[in-house]
């Protein structure tokens, strides 16, 4: 029979997140979500927790955890706040795609930067006319040499502006649809590459999301993740490996909700 119990290393991880998310998060969340600023030190003092480079495995200089340690880590991290969950955990979404596709060098170089530094990576795959429906993006890389120029719109990234670097969706072949799109590292210094201002949300307003304008970048063939064309696929076992991320950061602040509901219910 499966033992579904949590390792000791496990468990020393639940509660270490969760201490982060009561003393660290906690006492700033609301001021945070009321002035929408940049947490700098609370991204600094997850990066020194580990929690920026989870998912590095530890060949490449990271803690090496898995999937169940991830989930874990989001639970408790969304129990302090949903906005800071986001920010922190994005990482883990960005580099999801160069682990499954990334060859042994591209993941040596993009994945050693997270480790090095507090630094961020983000995610592009929606657009503002192909959100859920991410087949029928427009953005296109046209193939020139040794490089690639892209041209187009992606919105909806989290920590775009601020990533070191993103992980970009986009189709080098229009005409055949979903089987067209291929996936690329693209530095956040690229020229042709800027950023539109932080959408203004009703909540969660410390997890920043931004679009992306390409304008003629130019993009090294060596950046391209696996061949032409497997993006979609990429892009779509990426959201198989993260979704159950999603769905713990969801039980943490289902957590919190009853906590609070039932911390006023006994004071009312």
């Amino acid at each position: 029979m499966p033992d579904f119990h949590l390792t000791h290393e496990q468990q020393a991880l639940r509660n270490q997140a969760q201490a982060f998310a009561r003393n660290v998060i906690r006492p700033v969340a609301q001021a945070f979500d009321r002035s929408g600023d940049w947490p700098e030190a609370i991204i600094q003092r997850a990066f020194e927790a580990g929690y920026l480079q989870a998912l590095v495995p530890t060949e490449f200089g990271g803690p090496g955890l898995g999937h169940l340690d991830e989930t874990l880590l989001a639970e408790e991290l969304a129990w302090g706040c949903a906005g800071f969950f986001t920010t922190l955990m994005a990482n883990d979404l960005a580099m999801t795609p160069l682990l499954l596709g990334g060859t042994e060098d591209q993941k040596r170089r993009w994945l050693a930067r997270l480790v090095e530094a507090p630094r961020l990576a983000a995610f592009a795959l929606s657009e503002p006319e192909a959100g859920s429906d991410a087949g029928a993006m427009t953005c296109r890389a046209e193939r020139r040499g040794d490089a690639y120029v892209v041209t187009g719109t992606k919105c909806f990234c989290t920590n775009g502006d601020k990533a070191d670097w993103i992980t970009l969706f986009c189709t080098t072949d229009p005409g055949k649809g979903p089987r067209g799109i291929s996936a690329f590292i693209v530095p956040s210094d690229t020229p042709g590459l800027t950023f539109g201002p932080p959408l203004d949300k009703m909540g969660q307003r410390v997890s920043r999301q931004v679009e992306l304008h390409f304008d003629g970048a130019v993009v090294p063939a060596a950046h391209l993740l696996g061949r032409e064309g497997s993006g979609f696929a990429l892009a779509m076992h990426t959201l198989d490996h993260t979704r159950a991320t999603v769905a713990a950061a969801a039980v943490g602040v289902a957590r919190a909700a009853f906590e609070l509901a039932l911390e006023h219910t006994r004071a009312r």
